[in-house]
């Protein structure tokens, strides 16, 4: 009975944020198109509505395989190296509507991402699964130090970027 309540709570927990992920994130767009950061903010929003339904079947794949969950964990994985450049490309673009992030730094940025994106797909980021405890523990490979700058490394100098642009618009 738990565990039936537990996973309808999960489903219906996920259709709730993306609705309401999708919902901001199309409002935002139509509300202006040429806009840089309405743009981003719109990615953004459908990357986390992809992770959403990824992370799920990462959960509870479709065929319960070691194989397909460690299919599905890597998947999660590509998925999250696209949300950490974009989150740091709306934070330096935020509240403009043009987009100047020199070539210099985007550039780094974009081979980061797919770095990231190729690694998590192949059995460099998590090389296998193991049940050992009863739950799924994948074990992370040599290209964890990747992902890890691209995600957490990104997000956290997306944090840093705003606390600025908060200080400086602030006086502060």
């Amino acid at each position: 009975m738990n565990y039936f309540l537990i996973e309808h709570m999960e489903i219906l927990l996920g259709v709730l944020t993306f609705l309401t992920t999708a919902y901001l994130g199309i409002v935002v767009f139509v509300k202006n198109r040429t806009s840089w950061t309405s743009r981003l903010f719109f990615i953004l929003s459908l990357l986390i509505d992809l992770y959403i339904i990824v992370n799920y079947l990462s959960l509870h794949p479709p065929q319960p395989t070691a194989t397909s969950q460690l299919f599905w964990i890597r998947v999660v994985m590509f998925v999250c190296s696209f949300i950490g450049p974009t989150v740091l490309l709306l934070a330096h673009t935020f509240p403009r509507d043009d987009f100047r992030l020199k070539k210099k730094y985007l550039i780094p940025i974009l081979i980061l991402m797919i770095s990231s994106a190729a690694a998590s797909l192949l059995p460099l980021v998590f090389t296998s699964i193991d049940y050992g405890t009863g739950e799924p523990l994948p074990k992370p490979g040599l290209g964890m130090p990747v992902f890890f700058l691209d995600f957490v490394g990104l997000f956290l100098l997306s944090f840093i970027l705003l606390l600025y642009k908060y200080k400086k618009s602030s006086g502060k």
